[in-house]
């Protein structure tokens, strides 16, 4: 299956006055890692949230987009989290309500993970793999409540972030966000999510934070793609496929992490029968990528605008020339029309050599839907080619 265009809106931070895998239960396709990414731009501001007591529960602060709309997320704490020692369930009616299943479809079926609302107005904070290869996404709030349609303000594929805005969303509840970079060994955690992608009530799992700092190699369900995460929070609350995106909460229902990562089994990311330990992106380290995002801040990793594609599937196998292989071609696309078949290599991108499909989507980060890239590649036959391909828009990275 190839990629098709992701529809996008053009104003998608509409509120002046707002406040922001573990995978899913199904594979993901092995979608064209030919693959750029997308997003949107602005200044800053801070204020404070203030609690009952009058401490600081959290700054904000304001990104302005492209159409000069001041947009507020969360920032951390500047006091020490887990003031509080609430219970379970006390601690789920605090956050769940600002926590959302996220449901998308991709080529060949459907996938499920969750996201965390960082703004009354529908931000919607989650993973890169949340949102891969999706041509549609929904996200319903608190698992039971409404659900709206949701396309892609920006997102990082290096550090897995992803900000989703939820359309003519108002008026949500939105996340409470603690101080990450506080955290010792030992604190009681909370995770919620939409384990499984099961209807209903999110599932809640506690656990203890059991290591920080972090790095993490997990496997992905694209060919010769493997994801590596630096300095995340390990912790023994168990996840499974669909938490990704979810909550990692403190004591106090103060949201100290985004869930990423389960345990890794056989080269996967996780071990579906049993869930396993789970790691979190620190919060603080998620919200500043977000403020990046929603600001157009593009950078070599974050990226403004639709996703530049070749309309290729890449093949699973390894051929004998370095390259990457290609294992499909979309009819009519850009690859197509510049001549590469099934079981060509591609070995060049304009001046870049290319050796891993890294290397592929490295060459084409810098480029948007329209410029053309000129494409270096071996055929089947042993020959080589070059020519010219006008790129298009495809679906998130």
């Amino acid at each position: 299956m190839f990629e098709p265009e992701f529809p996008h809106s053009d104003d998608p931070l509409n509120d002046p006055t707002a406040s922001s895998r573990p995978g899913s239960p199904w594979p993901a396709p092995a979608i064209a890692a030919a693959a750029v990414l997308a997003l949107l731009a602005g200044g800053v501001e801070v204020s404070n949230l203030v609690d009952r007591d009058g401490s600081v529960v959290a700054s904000t602060e304001s990104a302005t987009s492209p159409s000069g709309v001041s947009v507020a997320l969360p920032s951390a704490k500047t006091s020490t989290p887990a003031t509080e020692n609430l219970s379970t369930s006390a601690i789920f009616a605090k956050v769940d309500p600002a926590v959302v299943d996220i449901n998308t479809t991709i080529a060949g079926g459907e996938a499920a993970g969750t996201g965390m609302v960082l703004t009354s107005s529908g931000l919607v904070l989650t993973n890169n793999h949340v949102i891969n290869g999706a041509t549609s996404i929904e996200a319903q709030i608190e698992g039971t409540g409404p659900t709206y349609d949701a396309h892609v303000v920006g997102y990082d594929v290096t550090d897995d972030v992803a900000v989703l805005q939820l359309e003519d969303a108002a008026n949500l509840t939105t996340i409470t966000v603690g101080d990450s970079r506080s955290l010792q060994i030992g604190d009681d955690v909370v995770a919620i999510g939409n384990a499984l992608g099961a209807a209903g009530p999110h599932a809640v799992s506690n656990g203890a934070i059991a290591a920080l700092d972090q790095t993490v190699t997990a496997g992905t369900d694209v060919p010769g793609e493997a994801e590596t995460l630096d300095g995340l929070i390990e912790t023994s609350a168990v996840l499974q496929p669909g938490d990704s995106g979810g909550a990692l909460v403190d004591t106090s229902a103060a949201v100290i992490g985004m869930n990423s990562i389960g345990t890794v089994s056989g080269g996967r990311r996780f071990d579906t029968s049993t869930g396993g330990d789970g790691y979190a992106i620190p919060i603080d380290e998620a919200l500043t990528i977000a403020r990046q995002i929603v600001a157009g801040e593009a950078s070599s990793t974050v990226h403004i605008g639709d996703r530049a594609i070749l309309g290729i599937e890449v093949g699973d196998e390894t051929g004998a020339v370095s390259g990457v292989l290609v294992g499909g071609v979309e009819d009519g696309g850009p690859a197509a029309a510049a001549g590469l078949q099934p079981g060509d290599t591609i070995t060049a991108i304009g001046d870049s050599e290319i050796s891993s499909i890294t290397d592929l989507q490295t060459a084409l980060a810098d480029h948007s839907p329209g410029d053309e890239v000129s494409i270096t590649w071996t055929a089947a036959d042993g020959g080589t080619q070059t020519a010219t391909a006008k790129l298009i828009a495809g679906p998130p990275a």
